[in-house]
């Protein structure tokens, strides 16, 4: 089986989740610290992803109807 692309990989795993923390991320997809921050950074910079209580991401309110509708 094809792995996806990290940005992919990263999106899908927070929607699966609903809430997960940067170092969830790192360690299930098993990528090194500076590319997780920099996927992180580009989900956050596009509005794809949001940051609640501080340390975990969630999607954000624009892409959730989104992945509302795939996973269901």
């Amino acid at each position: 089986m094809q792995r996806m692309q990290p940005i992919e990989e990263t999106i899908t795993l927070v929607a699966s989740r609903g809430k997960i923390s940067v170092d969830d991320v790192q360690k299930i997809l098993r990528l090194p610290k500076d590319s997780t921050r920099t996927i992180v950074n580009f989900l956050l910079k596009f509005d794809f992803i949001r940051i609640v209580e501080g340390k975990y991401l969630v999607l954000s309110d624009t892409c959730t109807p989104f992945f509302d509708e795939i996973m269901s």
